[in-house]
């Protein structure tokens, strides 16, 4: 009787221990580093989704705190052009109200010259009609003219 070939049941000893040495030694720790990077990675992303959920809230206040001084900044060049307005009308009123004084006083002033002038003219009249009769007449004529 010949003794069965006993190699395939070594083989598959073999194979088992193999198997055992390998998962013992290299996929249970390379499984467990995987395992750890996964996790990091997960942490990670969490984080880095808290961190842009900050960033939004806190760019949505900025916009909101820039909007409002904006706002604040629109209505301060508002109050200042009124006030500017109040006083360039301010200031026209006193410089139309000078100048219609001085206006009148002017015209006063030249009232009284043409009445100088005419009062003048009306004397200086007698003696330049005295003048002419005179010259026309060719004798001293004296006498008054009035007008």
């Amino acid at each position: 009787m010949q003794l069965p070939d006993l190699s395939l049941l070594l083989i598959v000893i073999v194979f088992w221990a193999v198997y055992w040495i390998l998962r013992v030694f290299l996929f249970k720790p390379l499984g467990a580093i995987l395992q750890g990077r996964e996790a990091k990675t997960a942490a990670a992303q969490k984080a880095l989704d808290e961190a842009l959920s900050r960033h939004a809230g806190t760019l949505a206040d900025v916009e909101s705190r820039l909007t409002q001084a904006r706002r604040e900044a629109v209505a301060a060049r508002e109050a200042a052009r009124q006030k500017a307005g109040v006083r360039r009308t301010a200031a026209l009123d006193e410089a139309k109200t000078k100048a219609r004084a001085e206006s009148a006083a002017a015209l006063a002033v030249l009232d009284q010259s043409i009445a100088a002038a005419r009062e003048e003219l009306s004397r200086g009249v007698a003696a330049v009609a005295s003048e002419i009769a005179t010259g026309a007449l060719g004798r001293k004529v004296e006498g008054s003219v009035t007008a």
